[in-house]
Order: structure tokens, then sequence, then C-alpha cells
């Protein structure tokens, strides 16, 4: 999976077919010193499954997690 964040756009792909399963980074400082922008950046990033639905199937049928 590709994703790409630069100054211009932000893309977000889901992680399919998973309705709930996550994938992301938290305060990362995108804008240097100078007021430019950073390049380019890359991670290693694992899937987290949010916990928001339960089931055996990856089917979205409103099962709520408790």
């Amino acid at each position: 999976m590709k994703s790409t964040i630069d100054n211009k756009e932000l893309y977000f792909l889901p992680l399919d077919p998973s309705p709930d399963w996550i994938v992301g980074v938290s305060g990362l400082e995108l804008c240097l010193r100078n007021c430019s922008w950073v390049e380019s950046l890359k991670f290693n990033l694992y899937p987290w499954d949010a916990g928001t639905d339960d089931g055996i199937t990856y089917l979205f049928l409103i099962l709520n997690s408790e």
C-alpha cells in the first residue's frame, strides 16, 4: 500500500476488507524551521484493529464491540 501526504494534498487509502482497520502517524511535524515542507518521508506502518465492529467475517454488519 502506498499513501502520499504533501503540502498540497492528503490521500488516504482504506484498509480493506475490514471496515475498522486503521493505519497512521501522530504528532508528525511536516513544516521545517524555514517554513518549507518536508519533501518526503518513508515509514513502515502496521494495521490496527480499531475495535468498533465485531464479527466472524469482514462484512460491515453494525455489530458493536464492548
